[in-house]
Formats: C-alpha cells, structure tokens, sequence
C-alpha cells in the first residue's frame, strides 16, 4: 500500500464516500483502489486526511487567507487536541467544539499543513455539507412531540417546541387541522381566526386577543416571524379537546362533536354502564379489543384491562364521541372516551399494554396501531407477560441482529414489519455511553442499519470498502468501548423504553 504523504509532499490519497454527511459527489473526492487498501494497518489509521475540497482550495489560495473548515478528532484525543490546538495557535481564531468528535475553525494553510502532522487528527473537510453524519442539536435535546387532531398528525412547516413542559405549536397549520380558517391581517396587523360564528382577533402590536368583542386569554408567541402558541389553549379556544398521551410522546386534539356522560359501573375493560341523559346505556369503547391479547397471554388480560378502566373510569364523567362501528357484534353502541382532562382512555389502554387496536373502523385506527405496536416494542402492560404454551408470537421488532468484531452495530428491522422512525432512539453501552439518532431517521422494511464504533468508525470517516451493505450508516464513537466479558448495549426507543439489549462477546 502506498504511504500517505503529508501536505508538504503532495496531494493525500483516500477515498471518503460518508463524509459527516450524505454521499460527496465523486468529483470532490481523489480515490485509491479498494485492493490497496490493509485495513488493520495502525500506521495507515493514524495517519490524518485533508479532503480534496481543501486542497483545491489550498493550491489557488493566498497564504495570508484561510476558510472554515471541520476537524474531525479521536475521541479519547479531545481535550488534549483543544489545549494544543490553543497553544499552537492561540485563542484566535475561535475553536467551537460542535459534537465530541468535531471541531470547527478557521484554517490557513499553514495551519492545515501543522494539523496534518498530529496523531489526534483523522480528517479535516469543509463544513457546509448537506446533512450531518451526526447531529449535535440532537444529543440531550428535547424533542417535541407529534401532534395529532381527529386521528391525523398535523403536518408543521415549522416545528412546535417545549418551553417549561407546555408544547407551542404553529398557530395557522395547527387551527386548521381544528377546523379554524387563520388569515393574517397586513394594514391592522391582526391575526384573525375564524371558525363557526366564533372570531378572534390578535394583535401582535398590542399583544392582546378579542373573541365576538370581549377579551380573552390567547397567549401568542413570535417567532422568526412564525406565530407559536400552546396546543392546548388552542384547542380550548376552538372548542376541542386537546390531551397529553405520555407513553407515546404525543399530543392528541379532537374536534368531533362529543356527548357528557356518566360512568356507573364497569362492566369490562371494554364495556361501560353510562348514565347518557337520565337513561342507563351500554357503552362499548370503540377501536381496542381484549380477546386476541386474551388468546396469547390467557385470563391474565382480561383481569388487568378491567383493574386499568375500573381505576380510571368507574364514576368518572366522560366525553363519548360516538362512532358508527362496523364491528360486531353491533348491539352495543361504541364509542370513544375522552376524559375531562382531555386524556383519549383509548388510546391511554393500547399505549399502556391493557389493550390491543382493532382494525379499520374509525378515523383512529392508524394512530391506534401505531400505539399498539409501540407497546409491543416495549413489552409494557400485558405485553410484557408470558405466552401461554403454545402459542409462539409472529411478531420480529426492530432489533440489534449482531455486533461485527470491529465495532459495527447492526440494526435490523424485518421483511413483514413496515418501515419505523428511529428519531430520537439511542443506543447505550454498559460503561454509559450513549448514541442517538437523528430526527428524520428511518429503518425501512426488510433494512438494515448500521451504527460504527472504533475501527469501524475510523474507517468509516475514511473510506467505503464496499462491504458494508447498508443504506444507512453512522459514527457513534472513534474509540472501541467494548473490550470486556459483560458488556452489553441497550437499544432505547424515543420515551425511553428499553426496546433490544445484545450482549458483546469477548476479544478472543
């Protein structure tokens, strides 16, 4: 295999097709043969790569000039490539360390040609590509949650954010999925929403709201020029409830005409006894069921969804929005419940493992399959008991498959299961350290993913050697963090629940 030069010497070799980002046009890149490649070489991993992007800037630059550029780093290098970096080349210009592994700066060539020479370094690129390998606005930052109105996720241009656990949402997109029609006034500048014979008006001079000619409280936050304010005051505004799904991390409104009712007696944790206008009803909770959960898991279901709505309902005064069910058996009115907080019970069942989703009947049924699934994932509720003899479950969630001897993490999600977003899941090692996924990060059906760690990860920053058969790939960590008999990493879904764990076979 050929040395790599150093700067002085010429332009450096490599080939780099997952550069902190998405692929990097062959043009950028100078490419050795994958045949001259030894990856277990220590000397080639230790020798540090300028990506062509810099020297095409290097050799018409001016010595005097310099451009912002990325230095990627060893990890257990960090804090002493940062006292370096300052005492050989000061407090100017300013040195932002943007993830554990990566730097930012200002470089002239000179620097550059000084970086080259330091075992810390394993590459320096330029940092406008198009999307992050890593994320560092991800890691320990709060996400917020999907909102979802009359069983569809509202779709944001911009996205809502927490403030002090209230969740702000877009105000125009977010009155339109409650039926509002949002319209921005330029001559008086007011905001006016509009929906039935219902009319507010705010000012984003004055700060103050107007409805049918009375004040109100409508706190309006803006910013970049978009209007924020807290779902649920929205909601309340627009006359929907709007309630807090903990489990599923999700915001849930419904605007659909509800009636008050009275909860007398648990008959089931499906079937209700109602007080509906002075008249005892039947009421059956609409889009869960508890038999097919009963068929794996045994009496046990049918004893723990009943303890579930018996603590949360018995005497409680509900909202139902009725629905018309194509189930059956159809002597029994179906529909959903709403607590007075603004809570879906439904939903609440499913997410909590008491209950199973029934397919196809209302406008809720994705939304409710998709907590159905989650608590699978999570083994939570009766989810989490044993199968009864016999019976043996057809379900394969997204797991760790393997992990490759040098480092790789395999994800894998199987053929009969549909694509899955893993924003905002992580991975932990048993010695603490934690990688997480981007937003927007999704594992396709029969796909695979991959998460590198150590030597992997260096070669991974460096080059593709072409057997890494994945369309998604990911540096954790430069440094190898398994090297003994009990270690273990944990897959963790977005809320925290504890999905896979895979136990790391010792070096031999």
């Amino acid at each position: 295999m050929p040395e790599a030069s150093s700067a002085k010497e010429g332009p450096l070799q490599s080939i780099i097709i997952e550069d902190y980002g998405k692929i990097i046009p062959s043009d950028k890149l100078e490419v050795t043969p994958i045949d001259q490649f030894r990856w277990a070489d220590p000397e080639y991993y230790s020798k540090p790569f300028l990506s062509k992007e810099l020297r095409k800037w290097a050799e018409s630059a001016k010595d005097e000039e310099s451009i912002e550029a990325a230095m990627i780093i060893r990890e257990a290098k960090a804090s002493e490539f940062e006292r370096k970096f300052r005492e050989a080349f000061g407090d100017s210009p300013a040195l932002a360390k943007v993830h554990p592994i990566r730097f930012h700066t200002r470089l002239t060539k000179e620097m550059m040609a000084q970086l080259l020479t330091w075992e810390e370094m394993i590459l320096i690129s330029p940092v406008d590509f198009e999307a992050p390998l890593y994320n560092p606005n991800d890691y320990g930052a709060v996400r917020p949650p999907a909102v979802y109105v009359d069983g569809k996720q509202v779709e944001f241009e911009r996205s809502p954010f927490l403030e002090n656990g209230t969740t702000y949402v877009p105000l125009k997109q977010a009155g339109e999925s409650m039926g509002a029609t949002v319209t921005w006034e330029v001559s008086t500048h007011e905001i006016e929403i509009t929906k039935g014979e219902s009319v507010i008006r705010y000012s984003t001079d004055q700060g103050l709201a107007i409805r049918n000619g009375q004040p109100m409280d409508f706190p309006i936050e803006i910013r970049d020029g978009v209007s924020y304010i807290p779902v649920r005051k929205l909601g309340d505004a627009l006359g929907c409830l709007v309630g807090w799904e903990d489990k599923a991390y999700k915001v849930v409104g419904s605007c659909a005409p509800k009636t008050k009712v009275k909860v007398k007696e648990v008959i089931d944790g499906i079937t209700l006894l109602v007080d509906w206008n002075g008249e005892e009803q039947k009421l059956r909770l609409a889009g869960v069921d508890v038999g097919s959960m009963e068929r794996s898991y045994g009496e046990i279901a049918i004893q723990k969804a009943y303890q579930y709505t018996k603590e949360h309902l018995d005497n409680q005064e509900v909202w139902v929005q009725w629905v018309e069910s194509k189930e059956v058996p159809l002597d029994i009115p179906r529909g959903f419940v709403f607590l007075e907080d603004g809570t879906f019970f439904d939903a609440s069942m499913i997410s909590s493992g008491y209950a199973s989703s029934v397919c196809c009947s209302s406008i809720w049924y994705s939304f409710l399959d998709e907590l159905n699934w989650q608590a699978i994932d999570r083994k939570i509720g009766v989810n989490g008991e044993k199968l009864l003899d016999g019976v043996h479950s057809m379900y394969h969630p997204v797991g760790i498959s393997r992990i490759d001897a040098d480092g790789a993490i395999i994800i894998s999600n199987f053929p009969e299961m549909e694509e899955k977003d893993l924003s905002g899941w992580t991975l932990v090692s048993s010695k603490g350290a934690t990688f997480q996924f981007p937003e927007g990060t999704v594992i396709g059906s029969a796909s695979r993913m991959i998460i590198m760690t150590g030597e992997s990860a260096v070669r991974g920053i460096r080059e593709s050697s072409g057997t890494v058969f994945s369309n998604q790939y990911f540096i954790w960590t430069t440094e190898s963090i398994w090297d003994g008999e009990d270690d273990e990493v944990i897959l963790y879904d977005e809320v925290g629940y504890e999905i896979d764990r895979y136990q790391i076979e010792s070096p031999k």
